[in-house]
């Protein structure tokens, strides 16, 4: 990403959108960025080493203005997080599926609490009640700043501030996550077999138990086949393999794997029958499952 001198972000009350925006830009750069929280001059606005974010009438990537609030009503919601997203080369579609919040960030931004609870059929009086404290706090934290200085340059022009690291640690660990999935992505569509076991599908993923098997084949999942039902895999706590139910588009309603508990190949089965795990990677899987269907 070019040279960045500082952020400008608008002043009062803070939201996930500019805040989590900032954060992806200071990941981007791998550094800590000032942040100035008011509003932005004519030469902030033709600065493009001046990221002018969530505040200031235009959207222009190549001199460093990410506002979207001039968007018409009927237009798609979109929200400073997307347009930094967008900036810094994920692609948004994916990006939205490796992080479910994304879409309801950007209608909350866009349409605000009442029709975005309607829209996702959450009962309006309980939509405050999903709302997480810590990142309540963590915004009150930023509203409350005016100017938030990097430490390296504490000593020449203000005080440090440790919400500044935080959130580059945040945006790190947005940046990671996607291309760790992106990745995963890949890999899944080069190493995953489909069976079908008495009209069910199923999938194996050959993917080492240390490495993580099941990162990103819910998101594979449901691009690629929809009504895969029982998902096997390494064990990522154990010596054996792992069967899933998932809960697709078209269930099977008689995948039960509680009834495969006291064999003696089997470590783990759930009393809530959606999951099983194996003493060994020598278990009969197949025959577990079929098992599991009567």
């Amino acid at each position: 990403m070019k040279n960045i001198r500082s952020i400008v972000t608008h002043p009062g009350k803070s939201h996930r959108d500019e805040f989590l925006a900032c954060c992806l830009v200071m990941a981007a750069c791998n550094k800590e960025i000032r942040i100035e929280r008011r509003e932005p001059s004519i030469l902030d606005l033709e600065d493009p080493e001046v990221f002018v974010i969530d505040i200031g009438g235009f959207y222009q990537p190549e001199i460093g203005n990410f506002d979207h609030h001039q968007r018409g009503r009927e237009e798609e919601p979109i929200c400073s997080i997307t347009l930094l997203m967008k900036e810094i080369g994920m692609n948004l579609e994916i990006a939205r599926e490796v992080f479910p919040w994304l879409e309801f960030s950007e209608v909350l931004d866009v349409k605000g609490p009442i029709s975005t609870a309607k829209e996702f059929d959450i009962p309006r009086e309980s939509f405050f009640k999903t709302l997480s404290p810590i990142e309540a706090q963590i915004l009150h934290l930023f509203s409350q700043r005016e100017i938030i200085w990097p430490s390296y340059c504490s000593d020449l022009e203000g005080p440090t501030d440790s919400l500044l690291t935080l959130m580059l640690e945040i945006g790190k660990g947005l940046l990671e996550y996607y291309y760790e999935i992106q990745q995963r992505l890949e890999l899944l569509e080069e190493t995953t077999n489909f069976i079908n076991i008495d009209g069910m599908e199923v999938v194996e993923v050959n993917i080492p138990g240390d490495k993580k098997p099941s990162l990103g084949v819910e998101i594979y999942l449901k691009e690629v086949a929809p009504n895969v039902q029982v998902v096997i895999s390494e064990d990522d706590r154990g010596e054996g393999m792992s069967l899933f139910r998932r809960v697709p588009a078209v269930s099977h309603a008689d995948i039960d794997f509680s009834r495969v508990e006291g064999r003696e190949d089997i470590l783990f089965a759930h009393k809530g029958g959606f999951i099983c795990k194996t003493r060994s990677k020598e278990a009969p899987v197949f025959e577990i499952i079929t098992e599991a269907l009567r």
